[in-house]
């Protein structure tokens, strides 16, 4: 049909279909080119098998190809999948030989600083020559455990050969690389290596420093228990503030309040809660100035007197109640919180977990500062309060509440919670390659959890025998106790500690004997005839049955 034919149709739309039919006839066939195909590519692995089909034929990949299979990679940063991601990378710079953009290369260091590999992050960044160093790496370290935990360790004298590299990138780097790198030396307990690393970045390479600079300095800082250094950086941004194009952000002030709670000091509390108030406050001394019965709900008179006192022999300057201030998150609280049960302010940690909601709306799931208030009074030996504070539960409520009952010799109580945790799976405590077989793995818990586990297996193992269903035991009952020490301290190593509760009448009657494992301290095996004997005693049978039952 062609378009003078067009002239007999009755309308202009048949007129116009007729004409877009003839033009599209007579379009050639569009081929689709390796770019086509690379984007069409489903997975990382399919694109990077088609680029290097591409430079095999003898084609240079161009950049939109490089900018394809890089956005697939990149997509891999949602799994945490950080070594394949960094190995196809590698392998996209080797086909293409073209340089990284700096963003993208940031943000595959984020990634490796999220999976804790640290080591490769200070790799790339001293020899920023990927194919010719981390090519080999990955050849030599090829699977994958291996090369997320056991690649080569860098001596702290070392760091100065990193520092040196920095000044001969090929690609200047930019303050989110810096931002990382401080970060990776706090996690490494490197940071009387920030300050050089900061001299760096704002004199050789002219970058000044960014909020989230600020932040990761702190961060960094507060990580490694450097009080001095964080109250120094704080009291200097807080007198040349005007200099910066930034002001700080409640990250800012978490990560104060979290280095003041893993200092463990006996005064945290108070430093801490003075940098609250300082920045957070301002609803707290509004409520506290306030006539509403609803604001002043979980106050008392003394707590008004209290904060209405501290702002009133306080200088805040003329910004006072600007909008620069702060509205705290559940973050924030926890850590105030810890910081009062650190000192043994219960009735502090109780004030601030009362007003969060009232005062501050932070309607947030509250599971970070419930735990916090009932770790606060469990010190205090607050244990009423404890399990008021309990109506819900994750596993560090748990975890509380069952010390506080065990410490109130509430046995059965702390049973009960505790099975409650352990079905909606919050404290396993079986082997789990041997569950079936009623063997334990208590190691990662402290003697009181562990004697709870213990307490509940046997009580599940006498269940199964009263409905007539035979154990899967077939030669020892064994508890996994591990080798060093639990979060109690290194007074209390579970390997110790556990087998003198097994032998103690108050926990177990009839006493339970153990043996441990050859060459092998961290584990236990429970004597037959004593598991029989215990067994038979609470179920009220005779040994004989119980032996058949458990091992026949």
């Amino acid at each position: 049909m062609t378009v003078k034919e067009t002239k007999g149709f009755q309308t202009s739309r048949e007129r116009m279909t007729a004409m877009e039919e003839e033009r599209t006839s007579k379009k050639p066939e569009k081929q689709v080119t390796r770019s086509e195909t690379i984007k069409r590519a489903m997975e990382p692995e399919q694109a990077i098998a088609q680029l290097r089909q591409c430079a095999t034929d003898g084609n240079a990949p161009d950049v939109f190809m490089y900018n394809e299979v890089l956005k697939k990679i990149m997509n891999i940063h949602k799994k945490k999948m950080s070594y394949m991601c960094l190995k196809l990378f590698l392998e996209m710079i080797e086909i293409t030989k073209l340089q990284p953009n700096i963003v993208v290369f940031c943000s595959l260091l984020d990634v490796l600083y999220h999976d804790k590999r640290y080591h490769d992050i200070l790799t790339l960044c001293k020899h920023w020559c990927f194919a010719d160093i981390c090519i080999e790496f990955l050849e030599t370290k090829s699977n994958q455990k291996t090369a997320c935990s056991h690649y080569h360790r860098y001596e702290n004298t070392e760091i100065e050969t990193m520092l040196g590299s920095l000044n001969n990138m090929a690609i200047t780097p930019n303050q989110m690389l810096y931002n990382i790198l401080i970060k990776t030396f706090g996690k490494l307990k490197w940071w009387n290596q920030i300050a050089p690393l900061l001299e760096l970045m704002t004199g050789h390479h002219k970058l000044g420093p960014t909020l989230s600079t600020l932040n990761s300095v702190i961060t960094a800082y507060a990580l490694n228990q450097r009080i001095i250094e964080i109250e120094q950086l704080y009291m200097g941004w807080l007198q040349r503030s005007h200099e910066f194009p930034f002001d700080m952000d409640i990250i800012t002030i978490n990560s104060i309040l979290k280095g003041y709670k893993l200092s463990s000091s006996p005064t945290c509390f108070y430093d801490a809660e003075k940098v609250f108030l300082r920045h957070c406050g301002h609803k707290l001394f509004a409520a506290c100035s306030s006539q509403s019965p609803d604001q002043m709900l979980s106050l008392t008179q003394a707590q008004q007197t209290y904060i209405q006192n501290y702002f009133q022999n306080q200088t805040f300057g003329d910004d006072f109640l600007s909008p620069r201030y702060l509205v705290p998150n559940p973050f924030t609280f926890s850590f105030l919180i810890s910081c009062a049960a650190q000192c043994g302010f219960a009735d502090r940690a109780l004030f601030y977990f009362n007003v969060r909601e009232l005062i501050y709306n932070v309607a947030d799931i509250d599971l970070i500062c419930r735990s916090a208030v009932m770790n606060a009074c469990l010190m205090a030996r607050d244990c009423a309060t404890v399990l008021d504070c309990s109506e819900t539960y994750n596993k560090p409520c748990y975890v509380i509440a069952i010390r506080a009952l065990f410490v109130q010799d509430r046995i059965d109580d702390a049973l009960s919670v505790f099975d409650a945790g352990f079905e909606m799976g919050l404290l396993p405590y079986l082997e789990r390659e041997r569950s079936d077989l009623f063997c334990m793995d208590v190691h990662h818990y402290d003697l009181i959890i562990s004697i709870i586990a213990v307490m509940h297996n046997l009580r599940q193992l006498c269940d199964a025998l009263k409905l007539d269903i035979k154990p899967n035991i077939k030669n020892n009952l064994s508890i996994i106790v591990g080798k060093g020490v639990n979060r109690e301290g290194n007074r209390h190593p579970l390997h110790v500690e556990l087998p003198k509760a097994l032998k103690n009448k108050k926990f177990f009657d009839p006493p339970l004997q153990y043996r441990y494992e050859e060459n092998n301290i961290g584990k236990l095996f429970i004597d037959n005839h004593s598991l029989v004997e215990y067994i038979s005693y609470h179920l009220n049978e005779d040994k004989q049955k119980i032996h058949q039952k458990l091992f026949e």
